[in-house]
């Protein structure tokens, strides 16, 4: 592990890059979840 001083810009875009694919996943797979119980 790195330390926290030592992260690069690069690490952190990557970082939030993923979170924002986890998020964006979980927000499509909740809103077909969703469409499918209405039908």
């Amino acid at each position: 592990m790195t330390d926290m001083s030592t992260i690069s810009p690069l690490t952190t875009f990557v970082t939030f890059a993923f979170a924002g694919i986890v998020v964006g996943g979980v927000v499509l797979y909740l809103a077909l979840i969703s469409r499918k119980a209405k039908k």
